[in-house]
């Protein structure tokens, strides 16, 4: 549950009033309870990468493994497993590579680049360069591909 569903308060960022109990976000997903994580936070003008292929990229292409009905194994990750999961364009090829060894993304042919902002949703960015994203339900993440690259031919930003 988010911090203003929890506690039903204005949330401010530097005096101003951003969001209030009657802005409660919608998510594109069900999500387990206390979800986002409170130091989940809005993305600003930021461009994310998705591993995507080999058909045309449709909205699915971004649901959680949870979504898609996959059975979470690991304690207490039940809220990433509920995430788009992402990448800052900085990732080196080698750990792009590393990715396709996991079976559900060996068939992935290209990515796509995804332009962000704090409308799009809440996320946590890992020192490893990996992005749990949970967008809002208004956000389309096809709408904001603004590149697609073939994986053979990624470099890093």
């Amino acid at each position: 549950m988010w911090l203003a569903e929890q506690y039903c308060i204005e949330f401010r960022y530097f005096g101003r009033v951003v969001l209030t109990n009657h802005d409660v976000p919608s998510w594109r997903e069900d999500l387990p309870e206390n979800c986002p994580p409170a130091e989940a936070a809005p993305l600003n003008n930021l461009k994310l990468m998705r591993l995507v292929g080999p058909h045309d990229v449709v909205e699915s292409d971004f649901a959680s493994h949870a979504a898609l009905g996959y059975t979470c194994h690991m304690e207490d990750k039940e809220c990433e497993w509920a995430s788009c999961s992402m990448f800052l364009p900085s990732l080196a090829p080698h750990q792009l590579r590393d990715l396709r060894k996991f079976k559900r993304l060996k068939s992935k042919t290209s990515i796509v680049y995804v332009q962000v902002h704090s409308s799009a949703g809440v996320a946590v960015i890992k020192p490893t360069r990996h992005v749990d994203m949970w967008f809002y339900d208004s956000f389309s993440p096809t709408q904001a591909i603004v590149a697609t690259v073939p994986l053979d031919e990624y470099v890093p930003a």
